[in-house]
């Protein structure tokens, strides 16, 4: 392969048996235990990062950590697996405050932070936390880039001052700075199209996350993503591409029948799933409904070998990091295999 291509855990913070979520239909309710010990494996198989949602009400009975406190966590315990949020809704915290926390989580795991940001959309599990979040998704990303603002400038500057139209800091002093120079990369996730997102990624971030996608579907997003760069004078290579997905891989195709039968005991609907309404505190509905076969043409499913030529296509349209949502997990025969007879095909 020509290009560097790495892979991460996506860290189940949640439960989501019984159809409460898409991500982990297997598993029961966070465990910081499992989560430890597989952080360790996964540091063990040549992981190269694990990634946390941020998130304050989801999964099976609304039990969830919260993201930085498990982050940080896990940067006590692992010793060079790069740790990153996937994304931070960046209206849970203030920004300088934020900067002040990812400084110090930077220098703490020895220098492997990265900071994965959002513009939000779940209004309603703000709200109920008393947190405001715009209704408006321009408002919401205009105060995502103070945000950046301000982060860069307290983790680069001696002091720094910022007059926004939505935050504001004053000689603000950030110490100790970042191990990470010019400072610990910065990721935007983004989750649909427009033109708008992909011209915050190419002035801002250093990386770009966004859920997988038909290849045929992500060609666009990508080509969205090269004409800001283009818009703004970025070298579009410069900037990380990564998608986050589920994998269900198996030994040999009658084990993968065997791991949806087992799924689908569990959670009887997967792969679609009842989603859960914050503002009504009660499931509704069913937010995502697909057979098998067609939550295949967008995820990873399959034998090694399989999931080897499924990642191949993305990896020529310029992906270079992929997040996994492992869905046998707390099992870790999948992690394992993975990391056995599939990582080896990247390197």
């Amino acid at each position: 392969m020509t290009k560097n291509v790495t892979f991460g855990w996506a860290v189940p913070s949640f439960g989501g048996s019984e159809d409460a979520h898409i991500d982990v239909p297997m598993y029961e309710e966070p465990n910081f235990q499992i989560t430890k010990d597989t952080a360790l494996l996964c540091e063990s198989l040549g992981f190269e990062s694990l990634w946390i949602a941020d998130h304050l009400i989801l999964g099976k009975e609304y039990k969830i950590f919260e993201c930085w406190t498990l982050l940080s966590a896990l940067a006590s315990v692992t010793k060079k697996i790069r740790l990153g949020t996937l994304v931070l809704c960046y209206a849970f915290r203030y920004p300088s405050l934020l900067a002040k926390m990812a400084a110090t989580l930077d220098v703490i795991s020895g220098g492997r932070l990265i900071l994965g940001l959002g513009a939000g959309w779940n209004i309603h599990e703000a709200e109920s936390y008393g947190i405001n979040l715009p209704d408006k998704a321009s408002v919401r990303i205009n105060q995502l880039i103070e945000t950046i603002k301000i982060i860069k400038s307290l983790w680069t500057d001696k002091k720094a001052t910022l007059k926004g139209k939505y935050y504001s800091i004053n000689e603000a002093i950030c110490e100790p700075k970042p191990l990470q120079k010019p400072h610990p990369p910065i990721w935007i996730g983004s989750l649909v199209g427009g033109k708008v997102m992909p011209k915050v990624t190419a002035l801002y971030a250093d990386g770009w996350n966004t859920i997988a996608r038909p290849p045929e579907v992500m060609v666009e997003k990508i080509e969205a993503l090269k004409e800001a760069c283009r818009e703004v004078k970025r070298d579009f290579n410069t900037l990380t591409l990564s998608i986050d997905n589920h994998i269900l891989i198996a030994k040999n195709e009658r084990e993968v029948d065997e791991l949806k039968k087992r799924i689908r005991k569990k959670s009887p609907n997967y792969p679609s799933y009842a989603h859960f309404d914050s503002k009504s505190q009660k499931a509704h509905g069913v937010k995502e409904k697909f057979t098998w076969e067609e939550f295949s043409t967008q995820n990873f499913i399959g034998t090694p070998d399989q999931i080897v030529e499924q990642m191949k296509a993305y990896v020529k349209l310029g992906i270079s990091h992929f997040v996994l949502w492992f869905l046998d997990f707390p099992s870790h025969d999948g992690l394992k295999l993975f990391g056995e007879e599939v990582i080896s095909q990247f390197k």
